[in-house]
């Protein structure tokens, strides 16, 4: 069984989103690892990366989209305004 199609068997909003069939939540090891080793054979210098780099790249875009601060802050679940620390300048190369 796909991943979708259980999550919504499930149906229940209030449950983290990344779980096993058996459900038990995936841990931020796992998930930190198997991102990992995704990105080794197809970036260079992978190891720089991890699951935190989602919180910078999605607060990023979202600003560079003119996402106000108050739904960036709500959406990373930042209750102060360190998100603002998460944004990072673009570069013509990294426009979106």
């Amino acid at each position: 069984m796909s991943f979708l199609p259980f999550r919504q068997k499930l149906d229940c909003q209030s449950l983290p989103f990344f779980m096993f069939p058996d459900k038990t939540l995936l841990s931020y090891t796992i998930f930190n690892s198997a991102i990992k080793s995704f990105l080794q054979d197809l970036i260079p210098d992978s190891h720089l990366y991890s699951i935190h780099s989602f919180r910078i790249g999605a607060a990023t875009s979202a600003s560079a989209y003119g996402t106000s601060d108050a739904i960036i802050q709500k959406t990373g679940r930042w209750k102060s305004q360190v998100h603002k620390g998460y944004i990072r300048p673009s570069s013509p190369a990294r426009q979106v």
